[in-house]
Parts: C-alpha cells; structure tokens; sequence
C-alpha cells in the first residue's frame, strides 16, 4: 500500500513538473518539437506593431510611466516572481536598465501585479520583452532564448536607442 502510493505521489510529481516547465502554459513538448519551433515561436521577434490608445492607457494609468516617458525608448519587462526563465533573465535586464537609464526607461512588470497592462499587450507568455520606440512602434520578443548572455540584451538596447 505505502509502495503504490509512493509511486502515485512520484508520478504525479514529475507530470506537474512537465505541466510547469514553461511559464507559458503550454502542454509539454517533445524534444524534437521544441528544437523545430525553437526559432519560430519562442523567442521570435514580432516587429513593427504600433502603440495603441488602450496600451498607452493601461500603461498611464498604471503609474509605471508617465506622458513624458514617451520621448525615448521603453523596455518592459513582463515577468512573474514565480518564473524560473524570467529570474534567470532579471539580471540582464537590471543591467541594461542600470547602464542605459540616460537613454531608455526599463520597467519591470509582474502580470500578477499589472494584469491590465499585460493584456493590454496581449502577452500570453513570460518573460515578455517589448522594446516601444517613441513613434509609437515596438518590438516584442516572447522566451529569453535569443536575449538572455552577456551583451545580447545590451545589444538589442543599443539597436533601439540609437
């Protein structure tokens, strides 16, 4: 009795463990189906999309930016405390923020705290990047996969504030 209930208790230890191993919510993957989407869902960039007023709100009125904000490049980081990915990518992200405060503001949003505001954006999946530009235009780039090392962040700032 005690030996078939610790092999429930394990097994459905490591099905919760698969259900939770993207913050994304999404079913597990094969490996072989994680490396052939890797690129083209994961970390992919979605390039160009224009602010909108309700985005513009919920970001107003969350009190993370203020209208003068708008006048440079905005990083936002969507994020959750309880994200493996996302605390593996703060780092990164605080460094970036600490070393081009002059000409970027970078916020760091928990969606558990700024629900509306990540809806706002439509973000489905943590970590989510969006680099806004001051047109109006921004850049979204959803997993760490392709801006998570040394400099790779800083590389994408670099490229947005020039």
């Amino acid at each position: 009795m005690k030996k078939s209930f610790l092999t429930l208790a394990v097994a459905a230890l490591a099905a919760g463990s698969l259900a939770f191993a993207s913050c994304s919510g999404k079913k597990a993957e094969t490996a072989s189906e994680t490396t052939e989407t890797a690129e083209t869902s994961q970390s992919a960039a979605t390039s160009d999309p224009k602010l909108t007023a309700d985005q513009k709100s919920a970001l107003v009125a969350s009190t993370l930016v203020s209208e003068a904000d708008f006048a440079k490049p905005i990083f936002i980081d969507f994020n959750a405390t309880w994200c493996g990915p996302c605390r593996q990518f703060a780092p990164f992200f605080e460094a970036s923020a600490e070393k081009y405060a002059d000409r970027a503001k970078f916020l760091s949003v928990d969606v558990d705290v700024y629900g509306e505001v990540a809806n706002a954006f439509g973000v489905q999946s943590i970590p989510t990047v969006i680099a806004l530009l001051p047109s109006g235009e921004y850049t979204t780039y959803v997993g760490t996969q392709d801006i998570i090392g040394d400099g790779v962040f800083d590389a994408i700032v670099e490229k947005f504030t020039k």
